[in-house]
């Protein structure tokens, strides 16, 4: 676990070279020069060993301290020198001899996301769409932790820390399909019934690897590669192609992730051009992954054809009642080409 060169996922878009370096060097856009060749995706189970700190909800500002515009008086982050000149961060919590009262919100990805009484009044709109304990690693997991017991509850996405100024309410999924069962799990695991004080929640990632688990062997997991090369027929006029090719990866706020391979940046493609581009993509068990994909890298090509490449020969559709057959010369430069179906 310690020595995965995992590729961090961040919400499609966190992308401009210009403004997106957070997590530094790994959410923006990739030239496939500075890249090893390769990616190769992995079937749940490998362990990554990045131990992830508590998760920070929103915070107010200092210059509207009762929210009076909900849509622009929180910011996403806040620092210790912020906190001192007046910003406010929200605290999960339950008021004294109270109960979460949650109710049913919505669906999220099948399961139940509520709406609870967990955070004081007067914060604003805060959307993290939050499914892990970091926003650019959606596969690590999420708890809110009861701070009188330390015990955890998985939570499978939070969607506002706070959205009205005027109720207490938190919105978060939680692994389970009956509304009914998810009102009641919450209700009991944060119950501050008979309590003189507030009952505090903390925000934890859960998927901080303790110790290795017996008989774990990352080489015997699925695995899909794909290998693209690294870009060396791109580039000025020396070059096979012109313009740049690129990796984006991101994740989005459904199921699914977006991965492409561009050609971009003064790619032109014109009347008559073909453009030829030869990858890889192979399924293999992760141990061997590496040693198939470098010995297919020089492999990988990309080129530009001109019409002046090429001795083209007739191609003719043929058209019976309502079906049809395409037909081309026999040869290169052929200006025939028979139809022998009745």
């Amino acid at each position: 676990p310690d020595n995965v060169d995992f590729l961090y996922l961040c919400n499609w878009g966190l992308d401009d070279p210009n403004k997106d370096t957070t997590p530094a060097d790994s959410t923006v856009f990739k030239d496939l020069k500075d890249l090893g060749g390769y990616t190769t995706f992995v079937a749940d189970g490998l362990l990554v060993n990045k131990t992830l700190p508590d998760v920070l909800p929103w915070c107010r500002k200092a210059s509207d301290p009762t929210c009076s515009d909900a849509s622009s008086c929180m910011v996403a982050t806040c620092t210790d020198a912020n906190i001192a000149a007046g910003y406010t961060r929200l605290q999960l919590k339950v008021r004294p001899n109270s109960s979460p009262n949650c109710a049913y919100h919505s669906m999220h990805n099948d399961y139940v996301t509520l709406q609870c009484d967990l955070r004081d009044k007067l914060f604003g709109q805060s959307s993290p769409y939050l499914s892990g304990g970091d926003p650019c690693m959606p596969w690590t997991a999420l708890g809110f932790f009861n701070m009188r017991t330390n015990e955890g509850l998985p939570v499978e996405w939070v969607r506002h820390w706070s959205w009205s100024p005027n109720n207490y309410r938190t919105y978060f999924t939680v692994y389970e399909t009956d509304t009914t069962k998810a009102i009641n799990m919450v209700n009991d695991f944060f119950t501050n019934v008979g309590y003189s004080d507030e009952l505090l929640i903390d925000v934890r990632p859960t998927s901080n690897i303790e110790e290795i688990p017996t008989g774990y062997d990352p080489a015997s997991i699925p695995s899909f590669t794909w290998v693209y090369g690294k870009g060396e027929d791109y580039g000025d006029i020396s070059k096979p192609v012109q313009g740049k090719s690129r990796r984006r990866i991101g994740s989005s706020s459904r199921d699914y992730t977006v991965f492409t391979i561009n050609w971009w940046g003064a790619s032109r493609l014109t009347h008559g051009n073909t453009y030829v581009n030869r990858g890889y993509m192979f399924h293999s068990n992760l141990g061997t992954a590496k040693a198939t994909a470098d010995s297919l890298i020089d492999s990988v090509y990309a080129d530009q054809f001109g019409v002046e490449q090429f001795t083209p020969r007739r191609v003719d559709i043929y058209t019976k009642g309502s079906s049809f057959v395409v037909k081309t010369a026999a040869s290169a430069g052929g200006q025939t080409t028979t139809c022998d179906s009745p």
